[in-house]
């Protein structure tokens, strides 16, 4: 832990936790001026979004077993670092 925030365990600590873990994908995808979030890759990922070139962004990590069905379940990125938000929810710090 450092300061407020902390740093996610490496890939190896997810990995050795099969029944707990699973590796998991998402994709961030600019709507508007909001965005949607979705586990299959949109079709036009690639094409710039509106006149500031809004990009489709992904996320790999690892995923909670028990709740990898879920589409707005963001996968934690192994040796990332989080810092708290608001309500004891974490975000990934880019």
């Amino acid at each position: 832990m450092e300061g407020s925030g902390l740093v996610a365990p490496p890939a190896e600590w997810y990995k050795s936790r099969p029944d707990e873990y699973t590796p998991g994908h998402r994709y961030i995808v600019p709507e508007g001026t909001k965005y949607r979030v979705t586990s299959v890759k949109p079709l036009n990922a690639e094409e710039k979004k509106g006149s500031r070139g809004r990009r489709v962004r992904s996320v790999s990590g690892f995923l909670r077993r028990s709740r990898a069905d879920e589409e707005q379940e963001m996968p934690v990125v192994p040796d990332a670092r989080y810092v708290p938000l608001y309500e004891g929810r974490m975000v990934h710090q880019f």
